[in-house]
């Protein structure tokens, strides 16, 4: 540190009001006091520090070095920082005697007899610096901490992409993500954030001072969304899950050091503590499914979707419904599943609302969606449940903004006492939905109003059980699917599409030109729907759906399709069809 520096009393004084000399007299004491305790000489002298501009604050060059032109005490200097760092970083305890202790020793302990360059400040374990560099009012990037004096200048003589490049590269350094749709996004804790466009209008007042209008703030902000583009669609890491103390790797079970490289945009709002146990939670899983045939594969199922709903991992492109009549659980193991993954990072989008844009809108960057029951009468939105299932990019757009393309990794949960209604019946659609039934029903005198108090109090318990839930799916690299489940799809499918139950049970594709008159085989199957509690509806529905199925046709005079009956559908056909040849075959398989 140099000294001995002969200073004018003029050069020396900073620069605020007379007012503001009183009311720093008593800091300035403690400033004195303070290196004083330090083996400090009160006499020592640094360059003039001034007002530095929030970029030089931001650069967190006050610990390396103070620049300027003329010099100054050590106790001026530390209380010129404090009132700034606490003007615009919002930080009060700077002014108070630890705070400048803190900055008196980085100041007496950097060298100063000159300043060092940017490149050194970086060499020297600087991480705050934009990976561009700091910009100048001329659009120029800073060598040294010392060329950003140059912002001491009116801020209304500089243009608005330089001074956008400037509040990106002081409140965000390399971190900023601006995606389409005026969406930001900034590193915190582990994840990226979104912000508002008031807090980002705020930084900008705050960063323009006395030159700041709402306009002008405005018209940055807008530059900020058109210059700093970046892609910030590129998904998560699938295999990496962002806590409050650190970041977990599902392939090695390791936890580590928040790590933004990940690219992830949530943080489960809780501490991950491998090895913690949760005893009333598996009690309850017990209880919900006990006496049911397959409640083995019902626990390793519940495991990998709640391990799998924490990560952005959409491989197995599935729908969850809970499915059974009330007081069974179900509600307790949604309010487990949102509480674990974290309100921040939940939403519930009605499933036959999909189709509206802003509701679309709600789902991004999200980990769970949960859906109450659909009214009655209502569908699903059935290209959109696919899309987004399947984790295709959707379109979608929040209220009074711009349209936009994302691609979604929410999970999908519902609970309800009867199935959805859809029109979709393809494949596509039934092998994307996987149902956990619960069959048990809980007596008044069963039930424990603080069961889920209780509950909640093991978190750390299920997140441990469910991260290993998540690296067993990693390992099989599938679902393990309860029996169950594939029963009621199976009914599920029937219930949507009564035409492909009915060809599955009834019938067998026919040899040669032989076949059934379209009026009789929907006579046959209005009376298998009747038997079922099925509605037939017409004849052109069912030829329809025949065909899609592909059972061949032809016309002779009328529509003859090319099928007979099985033996399980004779009793649906008169007689003289029944008995045709070619009954004994297995039924028709449709795909």
């Amino acid at each position: 540190m140099s000294t001995n520096v002969p200073v004018k009393q003029e050069e020396a004084t900073l620069l605020r009001s007379n007012g503001e000399q009183d009311a720093f007299a008593d800091v300035l004491d403690t400033a004195a006091a303070t290196l004083a305790e330090q083996g400090l000489p009160v006499g020592a002298r640094v360059r003039q520090h001034a007002l530095l501009p929030l970029q030089l604050l931001k650069c967190r060059t006050l610990r390396i070095c103070c620049s300027g032109e003329a010099a100054c005490s050590n106790h001026n200097v530390l209380t010129a920082a404090a009132k700034q760092l606490g003007r615009y970083a919002g930080i009060q305890d700077f002014t108070t005697s630890k705070g400048l202790a803190t900055l008196g020793s980085a100041i007496a302990t950097a060298d100063t007899t000159r300043p060092p360059s940017c490149e050194e400040i970086r060499e020297n374990g600087a991480t705050t610096c934009p990976s561009g560099g700091c910009p100048l009012p001329g659009g120029s990037i800073a060598e040294s901490p010392e060329d950003l004096l140059q912002w001491n200048c009116a801020h209304k003589d500089i243009g608005h992409v330089t001074l956008a490049r400037s509040v990106v590269a002081s409140e965000f350094g390399s971190g900023l993500l601006v995606a389409p749709g005026d969406k930001m996004y900034a590193p915190h804790e582990g994840a990226y954030q979104p912000i508002d466009t008031r807090k980002i209008q705020n930084l900008i007042i705050k960063h323009l001072g006395a030159d700041a209008t709402i306009k002008r703030a405005d018209a940055i902000r807008k530059m900020i969304l058109a210059i700093e583009l970046t892609d910030a669609e590129a998904q998560p890491s699938p295999n990496h899950i962002c806590f409050t103390n650190g970041t977990l790797d599902v392939t090695t079970g390791r936890l580590g050091e928040h790590n933004i490289a990940h690219s992830l945009f949530n943080r489960i709002p809780h501490s991950y503590v491998s090895g913690s146990q949760c005893p009333n939670f598996m009690a309850f899983l017990h209880s919900i499914w006990s006496g049911d045939v397959d409640t083995v594969e019902k626990h390793q199922f519940i495991q990998q979707w709640m391990g799998y709903m924490l990560t952005a991992n959409i491989s197995q492109q599935c729908m969850l419904i809970l499915k059974g009549e009330g007081s069974n659980g179900k509600s307790v193991l949604m309010d487990i599943a949102r509480h674990i993954v974290g309100e921040e990072n939940t939403t519930s989008a009605m499933l036959h609302r999909l189709n509206h844009p802003d509701v679309r809108a709600t789902l991004e960057k999200k980990l769970l969606n949960q859906s109450p029951d659909l009214p009655k009468l209502r569908h699903v939105a059935d290209g959109e449940f696919k899309a987004i299932v399947g984790g295709d990019s959707i379109e979608a757009s929040a209220k009074y903004k711009p349209s936009s393309k994302f691609k979604p990794y929410v999970k999908l949960m519902t609970a309800t006492n009867s199935m959805p209604h859809s029109a979709d019946t393809t494949e596509g659609y039934f092998r994307r939905i996987i149902v956990l039934t619960f069959n048990r029903q809980f007596s008044a005198s069963e039930r424990d109003p603080k069961l889920l108090d209780k509950l909640k109090e093991e978190t750390p318990g299920i997140i441990s059980w469910a991260v290993a839930g998540a690296r067993a799916l990693q390992a099989l690299g599938r679902f393990s699917i309860p029996p169950s489940s594939d029963q009621e799809v199976r009914a599920y499918r029937t219930e949507l599409s009564p035409a492909r139950g009915f060809a599955e049970e009834c019938l067998v594709p026919s040899q040669g030109l032989s076949g059934i008159k379209a009026q009789e085989l929907f006579s046959a199957y209005s009376s298998w729907c009747r038997s079922h509690h099925f509605s037939a509806g017409n004849s052109i529905s069912f030829g329809r759906e025949l065909s899609r199925l592909s059972f061949r046709s032809r016309k002779v005079g009328s529509t003859v399709w090319m099928v007979s009956p099985s033996e399980a559908g004779r009793p649906y056909f008169p007689n003289n069809i029944a008995s045709l040849p070619g009954t004994h075959r297995q039924p028709a398989q449709v795909m």
